[in-house]
């Protein structure tokens, strides 16, 4: 082996180390979503438990669960993109020839590759100045708007480097293991 194919394989295996780290943290923040998903559903059914049957609802729930419903959707969003589970229109892609699916595909992943860090840009600079600011939102709880806004850039972030793998991994599919395409690949 020349000293080229040793570092080529060094890379690649601190590129799978770097992966399975990545996979680990969006494998976390899907099992927060989930979670959240659960207090949702039980949070709601104790609003409903109150207010029908005991005529006395509490205020604070409606908020709560909004708020949840954006950290769910910011959690789970990069995982979902690597399971393939995000609602699409396919009526289009199911006509198409195979290799023009995952040129389609493959340009789709490129430009929200490109799109999402100026999503993660501009919600860390509102989730800065809302914190700068101590603004709060104003309902039955006076919650600081950075703490709700802060899962947007994170959220985002991870969904720039899912996009970014699956892009790399339609490109090179031997360099990004697992990037979420394996029905990409005409395989479904």
């Amino acid at each position: 082996m020349g000293k080229n194919e040793l570092g080529s394989i060094g890379v690649m295996i601190r590129l799978e180390k770097g992966w399975e780290i990545f996979d680990h943290v969006i494998n976390f923040l899907a099992f927060l979503a989930g979670i959240l998903v659960i207090l949702l559903m039980l949070i709601t059914c104790f609003q409903v438990v109150m207010r029908y049957i005991f005529h006395a609802p509490f205020g604070w729930v409606v908020e709560i669960c909004e708020y949840m419903l954006l950290y769910i959707t910011f959690l789970g969003t990069a995982w979902l993109l690597r399971e393939n589970g995000h609602v699409g229109v396919d009526i289009v892609l199911n006509f198409l020839h195979p290799q023009l699916r995952k040129i389609l595909i493959l340009v789709t992943s490129g430009i929200c590759a490109l799109a999402c860090p100026f999503l993660v840009l501009y919600g860390m600079m509102i989730t800065w100045d809302y914190f700068e600011r101590g603004t709060l939102v104003m309902q039955t709880i006076n919650t600081p708007k950075w703490i709700l806004m802060a899962v947007i850039p994170m959220g985002g972030f991870m969904l720039t480097i899912q996009f970014l793998r699956q892009f790399l991994n339609l490109l090179c599919p031997k360099n990004a293991r697992n990037g979420g395409t394996s029905e990409l690949d005409g395989e479904t």
